[in-house]
């Protein structure tokens, strides 16, 4: 009996030992599995760690970025308000560069058509001058030549003056008359036809006067009127002068204002694409 429970002791001792060293080896084993998972947790936590700050880094990156975002929105917002303002006072201003070209082309139009009349009136002035100058060397010989005849008939009024004064004294003379009633018919009729020449001289001469006195006068409105055109074809001549100086200072305003009004779409256009690409921000 006790060979019996020596025998089952010992069985029972190994089979003890067994269990044992199995449950040793199980316990080891789930001791090294809890110490690798923990070891794997401190990696995780250190994993998850990194990551968290790296998306704190991520968010706060975010929130600058937004921040600016919305400061650059806000600064396009007021840069769209100030582009919409300039782009209405370009708008104004163009209107009204485009309504002083028009005057200035109206004013350049009329400027022309003044040139024209002025310069049409010049030539009719021109030729008016020279009618007249023709006139005036026309009239210039036959006023001497009218002059002269004055001169000669005052001259031969003169002579039969004298000649009827010489008759007059030979009425007291009469020697050389057969009778006094010859004498006085003769000295009658030389008187008569004296008076008659004297009176023809007179009336000849009187009429030679006023048609001297009228060239005279026509010579003088001749001389004033070609004084006047000449004052008045230099009076257009200036007119001219400033029409053409008008004309070029407004030609130079219209080329301005044209210039700036090709600057003002340049602008609008560089505006309105400005504000195209805005609006599709």
């Amino acid at each position: 009996e006790l060979k019996e429970y020596q025998k089952w002791d010992k069985m029972r001792r190994s089979l003890e030992y067994c269990i044992h060293d199995r449950e040793l080896k199980d316990t080891k084993r789930k001791l090294d599995e809890l110490e690798e998972r923990l070891s794997n947790f401190d990696e995780d936590q250190k994993k998850l760690t990194s990551e968290l700050k790296a998306a704190q880094e991520a968010a706060k990156s975010i929130a600058r970025k937004l921040k600016d975002a919305k400061k650059e929105v806000q600064l396009a917002k007021e840069e769209k308000e100030t582009l919409n303002v300039e782009q209405q006072q370009l708008f104004k201003d163009k209107t009204k560069l485009e309504l002083t070209i028009k005057d200035l082309s109206d004013e350049v139009m009329g400027d022309d058509r003044s040139k024209d009349r002025a310069e049409n009136e010049l030539r009719k002035l021109t030729e008016t001058i020279a009618l007249k100058e023709g006139e005036l060397e026309k009239l210039k010989p036959l006023y001497e030549a009218q002059k002269k005849k004055e001169e000669d008939c005052t001259r031969d009024l003169g002579l039969k003056e004298q000649k009827r004064k010489e008759l007059y004294a030979k009425q007291g003379r009469g020697s050389q008359f057969t009778s006094k009633a010859d004498r006085d018919k003769w000295i009658e009729k030389e008187l008569k036809s004296l008076n008659k020449q004297i009176k023809d001289k007179s009336e000849h001469r009187d009429k030679l006067a006023e048609e001297l006195k009228k060239d005279a006068e026509k010579q003088v409105q001749l001389e004033k009127k070609i004084e006047e055109q000449t004052a008045e074809l230099e009076r257009q001549r200036a007119a001219i002068d400033d029409y053409n100086k008008q004309h070029y200072e407004h030609k130079k305003n219209k080329d301005q204002y044209q210039s700036t009004r090709n600057e003002l779409w340049r602008k609008e256009n560089q505006l309105q694409h400005t504000l195209t690409s805005l609006k599709e921000e």
